[in-house]
Formats: structure tokens, C-alpha cells, sequence
């Protein structure tokens, strides 16, 4: 009530003491703001508005604590070896708070990543179905994602997918025929 809101600014220090720094304000209802934390250290924010009227008057509001996590979990992919063909089991390891690991492949060096699949429990695992894919030299990807959408990645390079079954074309000696 009053005069109207004038400006909203949002304001920010790690917990534990120093002066608030303002991230960011806006003038225009509905009033909102983006906050970049990636090169912020994981640990616990304190954020509180200031809310100025058209009169001039300011409110400052009660802090409220966040808890930044910018750390990305780290994924293990297992070499599943090379050659492979038919149906082949993917499987990857974790460390930190890792919730989804998705799986994908790309012809080798091109970095041009298709689904395999995903799995969003421990242990992680994906089935490969080579068959629906040329052979030839591919990567191998692991994607790990936390609850925030960190994310980190470890590639397997160069594995041979050969699911080419050799035909005969000549026998000798010819069927039928008599050996001495």
C-alpha cells in the first residue's frame, strides 16, 4: 500500500559474517532476478531483499539461508573392452551426489552424442544394443547429473563395434570332391 513499489533488490554474503553485496534489482512488477553461482564455493549463502517505495522509504527483510552447490559428482565409466557386438553391459561408478547417469555413444572424434540410456540408481548401468548401430569405432559416454544439474562426464575412445558375421565364399577342396 502507499506509494507503490519502486525497486526490488536482491542482496547476498556467505554465511558467517561480512557486509551484503547486491546481486541484482529490478523495477518491474512482477519483480524477479537470476543468480549465477557456478563460481561460487559450496558452502551457505545468506540472501535478503531491499524493497524501496516510490517515496523513498526502503525495507530491508530478514535474511534467509541457501546452501550453493557447485560441485559437480564425478562418473567412472567402465571399458566395456573392444571388440564388442551384440547386447553389451554398461556400467559406471560415482562419487559425490550424483542422481541420473546417462549413457550415449558417438562414431569416434566426433563428439556428436546419441542416447543409449540412463539409470538413475546405484549401481549404474545402461544395456548397448549394438546391432542397431554400423560398425565401426565409436566413444563411449557417461554423464553423471546431481540434483542441481551439475553435471561431469568420463569417455571410453575407440571401441570397435564388429557384429560383421564372416561368410564363406570359397572352400577347398570343393564339396564332393575326393582326396588322395
Amino acid at each position: 500500500s502507499g506509494s507503490g513499489v519502486a525497486s526490488v533488490t536482491w542482496r547476498a554474503r556467505q554465511s558467517g559474517g561480512g557486509s551484503f553485496a547486491d546481486l541484482a534489482s529490478d523495477t518491474d512488477a512482477p519483480f524477479s532476478a537470476t543468480w549465477d553461482v557456478t563460481a561460487l564455493p559450496s558452502v551457505a549463502h545468506d540472501l535478503q531483499l531491499v524493497v524501496t517505495d516510490n517515496a523513498g522509504n526502503t525495507f530491508t527483510s530478514p535474511s534467509i539461508t541457501v546452501v550453493v552447490d557447485s560441485i559437480a559428482p564425478t562418473v567412472s565409466l567402465d571399458s566395456p573392452g573392444s571388440p564388442i557386438s551384440g547386447t553389451v553391459a554398461l556400467s559406471a561408478s560415482t562419487t559425490g551426489d550424483a542422481t541420473t547417469v546417462a549413457f550415449s555413444r558417438s562414431p569416434a572424434g566426433a563428439a556428436s552424442w546419441t542416447p543409449i540410456g540412463s539409470d538413475g540408481s546405484s549401481p549404474y548401468g545402461a544395456s548397448f544394443h549394438t546391432t542397431a548401430v554400423p560398425d565401426g569405432l565409436y566413444d563411449l559416454r557417461a554423464l553423471v547429473s546431481d540434483s542441481v544439474n551439475n553435471t561431469s562426464q568420463d569417455v571410453v575412445a575407440g571401441v570397435r563395434i564388429d557384429n560383421f558375421v564372416p561368410l564363406v565364399v570359397s572352400s577347398a577342396p570343393a564339396n564332393g570332391s575326393i582326396v588322395a
